[in-house]
């Protein structure tokens, strides 16, 4: 376990005034507690481990969940933030829910194992849906009531820079994966994740995607997080194909000391988030 912030004000009795997030993907789990009251982060832990593949995550989920004394509580509202590159995005105008979950089977190869989960996205008039272990979903509602799954696309487009940039690539980098979305004048044009084993297969895919789609790099502003340092040769390249390359910055943060966060606020973006 690693604590990363635990602020005096935090009271475990008082745990139904607060919100709690948990991240959850194959590098690990990480949670953090929020007022809502005054928009105050209270804690935030994170506990790296490499899961091999998604099948396992149930079971390394309840024994964390079990390890933690504070998740053992009730809250207002509860987040489960699942990091899956099987998702899509439907427009409304098309969507069937009776057969949401024969087109997830049809995209991605998933079983009757796998439940599907939807997110609303209102500014694009569209739904994201993806998948989740059922096993998961089973472990998550032995422990929790009042909880909904995330996916980290929809927190990315519900923090879509507002600037004059004639097109946006939002990046959200785990170990070995990352998150893409794309917009050209403001039109989404792909959100989808990518697979890579080092730096230079990142920056290929980028490139990649931009000349697939036509968009020049030079007229294309780069918003990044993530497991990525400013000074890493990913960054640097990337800052060479681009118009700019920046951090992205969240519309709905909560309030933390960020002399104690540091270079942790980019890699927790989604626990310091607020939904909508």
């Amino acid at each position: 376990m690693h604590e990363i912030f635990h602020d005096d004000s935090f009271e475990l009795e008082k745990s139904k005034d607060y919100i709690l997030s948990i991240q959850v993907s194959l590098d690990g789990f990480s949670f953090s507690v929020v007022n809502p009251n005054d928009h105050n982060l209270l804690v935030l832990h994170s506990t790296p481990l490499k899961i091999s593949h998604p099948k396992f995550i149930a079971r390394r989920f309840s024994e964390w969940i079990e390890s933690e004394q504070i998740l053992q509580k009730d809250f207002r509202e509860i987040n489960i933030i699942y990091n899956t590159s099987n998702f899509t995005i439907i427009p409304e105008t098309y969507y069937d829910y009776d057969a949401r979950t024969a087109l997830i089977n049809q995209l991605f190869s998933v079983n009757e194992e796998s439940a599907t989960e939807e997110n609303q996205l209102n500014k694009l008039n569209a739904l994201l849906l993806f998948a989740v272990p059922e096993t998961l979903k089973e472990e998550v509602s032995a422990h929790f009531e009042n909880f909904c799954f995330l996916h980290p696309v929809k927190i990315l487009l519900e923090n879509i820079p507002e600037n004059d940039s004639a097109n946006k690539l939002l990046l959200y980098f785990n170990e070995k994966t990352f998150y893409a979305v794309l917009f050209e004048n403001e039109k989404l044009q792909l959100a989808n994740s990518f697979n890579f084993s080092h730096e230079n297969d990142a920056v290929f895919y980028v490139l990649s995607m931009l000349k697939q789609l036509n968009i020049s790099g030079k007229s294309t502003n780069a918003f990044v997080l993530g497991k990525m340092e400013q000074e890493s040769t990913l960054w640097k390249e990337l800052q060479k194909h681009t118009a700019k390359t920046e951090a992205l910055k969240s519309k709905h943060s909560v309030n933390f000391d960020e002399a104690v966060l540091g270079k942790s606020t980019s890699e927790y973006f989604f626990l310091l988030n607020r939904k909508k």
